[in-house]
C-alpha cells in the first residue's frame, strides 16, 4: 500500500517552487527582477532584515528602504544596467529593521537565453558595514602613518648630523643626507651594503662596525666617540648615539645611529681650558696667600715662644723644640704651595689611606692655637676611631684647619663660644667630618654664593678663597661639602671622604 511519503517522492515540487524554497532558506538577501528591470521578488531574509511588509519592495518600493542620499544614484545606475545589460553593482546605505542604516553591497547579473536575450535579473544584497568601517579606519591610519612618516623623514633630513639604520647583519637600511654627504656617496651605492663597502678606510669601517655590533649585542643605547673621514675636510670627531631596535619577539632587529660633529667643540674646550688655566694663575696667587697665613702664623708663634724661652736661662730644650716646630711649619708652607700649584696645573695629588681620627686631631692641634685664650671650648666626637680614608694628608688637614679657623673667626669674642668636631662613617662608603660652631650663622645671600672665589662670610676680614679651595679639595677627593644652620644657632659645615681599608 503506497504512503503519503511515497506519493511525495513520486511527485516532487516543480523546479520553480524548489528554487523559491531555496532562496527563502538562504541567509543572504536575494532578489529578482523582470527583463525590463521591474523587481518582483525579494526573499524572506530581505524582509526579515528590512522589517518592511512582504511584497512592499516590488517595483519601486525597494527604493524606500535606501538612504535618501543614495536613492537617486542607485536608481540611475539600475536603469543604466537594464538598458545596457551590464552587471549592476553599487554600495548604498540600507535601512535595517532597527531603523539604523548600514552600508550594503548590491549586485545583479542578467540571465540570458540561447540567443543572448535577457530573461530575468537576479541579485544579492550583502552587509558591508564592518568592512566599510575597517576600510575607513585603515584609510585614516594609513593617512596618519603617511603624515608621520613624512614628518619623520623631514626631521631626519633636517638634522645636521649623520643618521643611518642597519639590520642585524650590518647592512645599511637608511641614511640621511648628512650621512651621504659625509661619505660622498648616494643611497643607491650603499643600500644593503656593509660598512666595508661604505668607508674607504678599512680600519675605520671595522671600528664603526664593532661599535655597532657591541650596541646590538648588549641591546642597550650607547654613546661613543668615533673618528670618521669627511670627504672634503679629512678626519672629524663625532659623538655617536647608537640605539638598537627590536622585532616583535624582542630580538634585536638592527640599529639606528645618530652622530654629532664635535670637532670644533673639542678644539674650543681645549682653548677654554687654556684660558681657564691662565685665569687660575691669578686665583692661585690669592689662594697661596690665604693658605700660607696659617703655617706662617704658627711659625711666628713658635719663634716668639723660642725668643721668650731664650730669655730664661737653662731652657735650651724647649727652645729647640719650638724651633723644630717652626721648621715643620716652614715645610708645611712649602707643601701647601706645592699642592695649590697642583690644582692649577691639574696634576695628580698624592692620596693614600689615612687614619681619619689622627688626621682631624693633628689638623686641629694647629688650627686651635690660641683658642683657649679666646674663650673657645672645643669638643671632639670620634664615633669610629679606626676609620681610614683615602686622602692627601696635607690637603685634607688644610680643609679641616680652614673650617676650624673660620668657626673661631665667626664667634669672635662671643661668650660661651663652642666648637664641636665630629667624625663618623656615613652612607655609600663615605666618612663624614662635621665642624659646628655657636656663632651668629651665615646670611642667606652669602650661603647661595658661599663657595665662589672672593665671597666671604667674614666681611672685610676674609679674602673669600678659603671655602672655594676647600670645595675644590673635597670634590677632587670624590666627596662633597655643604653647610647647614646649627641646631640652636651657629653653622655646621660637613664634608665627606671615601672610606678605604686601613693599611
Amino acid at each position: 500500500m503506497a504512503t503519503d511519503h511515497d506519493a511525495n517522492q513520486d511527485h516532487p515540487p516543480p523546479p520553480d517552487v524548489i528554487a523559491l524554497m531555496l532562496a527563502d532558506a538562504m541567509p543572504q538577501m536575494l532578489w529578482s527582477a523582470r527583463a525590463d528591470g521591474f523587481p518582483d521578488y525579494f526573499n524572506a531574509h530581505w524582509y526579515a532584515v528590512t522589517g518592511v511588509p512582504e511584497g512592499s519592495s516590488d517595483g519601486s518600493g525597494w527604493n524606500d528602504v535606501l538612504h535618501v542620499d543614495d536613492r537617486k544614484r542607485a536608481g540611475a545606475l539600475w536603469r543604466s544596467s537594464v538598458e545596457t545589460g551590464n552587471p549592476f553593482e553599487i554600495e548604498f546605505r540600507l535601512r535595517y529593521q532597527a531603523q539604523d542604516y548600514r552600508w550594503t553591497l548590491g549586485r545583479a547579473r542578467p540571465i540570458r537565453d540561447e540567443a543572448g536575450s535577457i530573461l530575468r535579473w537576479v541579485g544579492t544584497c550583502t552587509d558591508i558595514e564592518n568592512v566599510k568601517r575597517g576600510t575607513a579606519a585603515n584609510a585614516r591610519l594609513t593617512s596618519e602613518l603617511n603624515q608621520s612618516t613624512a614628518l619623520l623623514h623631514t626631521v631626519v633630513e633636517v638634522v645636521p648630523g649623520p643618521i643611518y639604520a642597519k639590520d642585524r647583519q650590518g647592512r645599511i637600511l637608511f641614511a640621511n643626507k648628512a650621512a651621504l654627504d659625509l661619505i660622498g656617496k648616494t643611497f643607491a651605492e650603499i643600500e644593503h651594503r656593509p660598512d666595508i663597502a661604505i668607508f674607504g678606510n678599512d680600519n675605520q669601517a671595522e671600528t664603526v662596525r664593532e661599535n655597532d655590533r657591541r650596541a646590538m649585542a648588549e641591546g642597550t643605547t650607547r654613546e661613543i666617540e668615533e673618528i670618521i673621514d669627511e670627504r672634503d675636510t679629512g678626519p672629524r670627531l663625532f659623538l655617536s648615539t647608537k640605539a638598537p631596535f627590536f622585532e616583535s619577539d624582542a630580538m634585536v632587529a638592527g640599529l639606528v645611529s645618530l652622530s654629532i660633529d664635535i670637532t670644533e667643540r673639542q678644539e674650543l674646550a681645549k682653548e677654554l681650558l687654556h684660558v681657564s688655566k691662565r685665569t687660575a694663575m691669578g686665583d692661585m696667587a690669592a689662594a697661596i696667600a690665604h693658605e700660607i697665613n696659617q703655617p706662617l702664623a704658627a711659625i711666628s708663634l713658635y719663634l716668639e715662644a723660642a725668643g721668650a724661652l731664650l730669655a730664661i736661662e737653662g731652657e735650651r730644650e724647649p727652645v729647640l723644640r719650638s724651633l723644630a716646630l717652626a721648621k715643620d711649619q716652614c715645610h708645611r708652607a712649602g707643601e701647601i704651595i706645592k699642592r695649590v700649584r697642583s690644582f692649577v696645573s691639574g696634576s695628580e695629588v698624592l692620596k693614600c689611606p689615612e687614619n681619619l681620627t689622627m688626621l682631624v686631631d693633628e689638623a686641629c692641634n694647629l688650627a686651635l692655637i690660641g683658642s683657649r685664650e679666646s674663650g673657645i671650648t672645643t669638643t671632639f666626637e670620634h664615633k669610629q676611631r679606626d676609620t681610614a680614608v683615602f686622602a692627601d694628608r696635607v690637603q685634607i688637614e688644610q680643609v679641616i684647619m680652614n673650617l676650624v679657623r673660620n668657626a673661631m673667626d665667626a664667634m669672635g669674642e662671643m661668650r660661651a663660644s663652642k666648637i664641636h668636631i665630629t667624625t663618623e662613617d656615613g652612607v655609600n662608603g663615605m666618612a663624614m667630618i662635621t665642624v659646628s660652631d655657636t656663632g651668629p650663622g651665615i646670611s642667606a645671600e652669602v650661603v647661595e654664593r658661599l663657595y665662589e672665589p672672593f665671597v666671604s662670610a667674614k666681611g672685610k676680614r676674609g679674602m673669600g678663597v678659603g671655602l672655594s679651595i676647600c670645595r675644590t679639595i673635597v670634590e677632587d677627593h670624590g666627596g662633597k661639602i655643604w653647610a647647614e644652620p646649627g641646631a640652636s644657632r651657629g653653622t655646621s659645615f660637613h664634608f665627606t671622604l671615601p672610606i678605604c681599608e686601613a693599611q
